[in-house]
């Protein structure tokens, strides 16, 4: 059986719980989701997977809520973003998922606030405080979840740039500069700051809108940092 029929069978069967027993809120409610393009197969498969291999509480309040930030913590990192903000979600769920059927999922299984539901998020196995990470599948800090890869690739980041700021600044050689860029009487030539700025400091972030001068930036910043200019 390939995997597409093995999602297909796992969604039947889910239909088949939700007919037998009404109040089993959570598979309902990522199925309903999944249906809706809001979760991915995988979202939804693999909070439910680490929830029963783990074998997550008994408490259907924990396990519906866990389910939740998870699965949502999963689509949000496919679709680009490396951690969900539980506030932001609590006030304004993703496209697809009506803030008043998010409540009530989230009311049913004794959640009714984001203070309330990163609690129950801190007390899962599933789940570390970043105050005190260890390894497990996702990492709370304050109201944003991560899963546990990417808030390791966020602090090994910050760590880094941490780091750059303790350098002292590199000399800038002037004449150089005057060199790429010749005084201007009128105004302030911004570009030129920019280099300058670029070139005396071991870490810079350069950004701009389309045909701003960009790759120039780069060009002669790399150009002042080495002592030479291009011909």
């Amino acid at each position: 059986m390939d995997f597409s029929n093995q999602l297909g069978l796992l969604d039947s069967l889910d239909e088949k719980a939700r007919e037998e027993n009404p109040s089993a809120t959570t598979s309902f409610s990522l199925s309903a989701w999944q249906a809706k393009g809001v979760l991915r197969a995988i979202d939804r498969q693999w909070i439910e997977q680490l929830a029963q291999h783990a074998k997550e509480g008994n408490s259907e309040v924990n396990k519906s809520a866990v389910h939740i930030a998870g699965a949502l913590c999963s689509a949000y990192l496919g679709a680009g973003h490396i951690c969900i903000d539980l506030a932001n979600i609590w006030q304004r769920p993703p496209e697809g998922i009506d803030l008043e059927e998010l409540r009530a999922a989230l009311e049913k299984s004794g959640v009714k606030s984001v203070s309330a539901w990163c609690q129950v998020l801190l007390a899962s196995c599933l789940v570390s405080s970043a105050d005190s990470v260890v390894e497990r599948p996702m990492v709370l800090a304050g109201t944003r979840l991560y899963l546990y890869r990417y808030f390791q690739y966020e602090q090994q980041v910050l760590t880094y740039l941490k780091g750059q700021f303790t350098v002292a600044p590199f000399a800038v050689d002037a004449a150089l500069l005057a060199t790429l860029f010749p005084n201007k009487a009128d105004a302030v030539d911004w570009q030129k700051v920019a280099v300058a700025n670029a070139a005396s400091l071991p870490f810079s972030v350069i950004s701009g809108g389309s045909r701003n001068g960009k790759d120039n930036h780069c060009d002669s910043s790399f150009g002042v940092a080495s002592g030479s200019v291009a011909g």
